[in-house]
């Protein structure tokens, strides 16, 4: 049983363009709120467990945007919440991955309609790697974090022991894998119901969380039809 509630913070959608794109005024805003959270929100606030950041953290899924990406919000942010990154968990959006690779891959759901066919590109490494290619400057990313518990930008989870002796688990899964593959008779990118959370992200994630309290499953199903 819990002695006190669990709290977080959850932010999305900051679309990191490049060195050059400043959001200093929106995030400085933000930075404010946190630092006052207790008398502008609520006390209970003043103890933060975790921040999730569910998707779209760069533009385009290029390595400078991430890099800014860092510097700019996300350590900033962490500092703000006396957060470390070892409780700062992320999960890719439709923005969080190359559509220049993703349209070279042509991969589509009917492709992974069958779900033999799904379990198996995820249970062999080198066909996720190959699956996973456009999310390659997202992994090097979630890799840089150096936390105690590796991050990937498949499936992975976080195990936390609270200091009343509970154990609570977040679930972060991939959502927007298939993002930017497919296209209209436009040949406009068009995700919707073309998206997919494999069963093998799933199990591989679950696995050994038995003594769990509490388990926490988190992804986000980011689509669009522009970029």
């Amino acid at each position: 049983m819990f002695v006190r509630m669990l709290t977080w913070i959850h932010l999305s959608d900051w679309h990191q363009k490049g060195a050059s794109f400043d959001r200093g005024v929106v995030r400085d805003a933000l930075l404010e709120d946190i630092r006052n959270r207790t008398t502008r929100v609520s006390e209970e606030l003043e103890k933060l467990d975790f921040a999730i950041f569910s998707g779209d953290l760069a533009f385009s899924g290029k390595d400078t945007e991430y890099e800014s990406a860092r510097r700019e919000f996300i350590d900033p942010v962490l500092d703000a919440c006396g957060l470390t990154t070892d409780q700062f968990l992320i999960v890719p959006g439709n923005h969080d991955l190359d559509r220049t690779l993703a349209k070279g891959l042509s991969l589509t759901l009917g492709e992974f309609a069958d779900r033999e066919a799904l379990a198996d590109s995820f249970r062999s490494g080198d066909r996720r790697k190959l699956v996973l290619t456009p999310m390659a400057a997202y992994s090097r990313f979630v890799s840089s974090l150096k936390r105690a518990t590796p991050l990937s930008e498949y499936a992975c989870r976080h195990v936390a022991d609270l200091p009343n002796g509970a154990r609570i688990a977040f679930l972060c899964l991939n959502s927007a894998w298939l993002c930017g593959r497919n296209r209209d008779a436009d040949n406009e990118v068009n995700d919707y119901g073309q998206l997919i959370v494999g069963e093998p992200q799933i199990e591989e994630a679950l696995a050994g969380l038995q003594d769990c309290d509490l388990i926490v499953e988190f992804c986000i199903i980011h689509f669009s039809g522009s970029h």
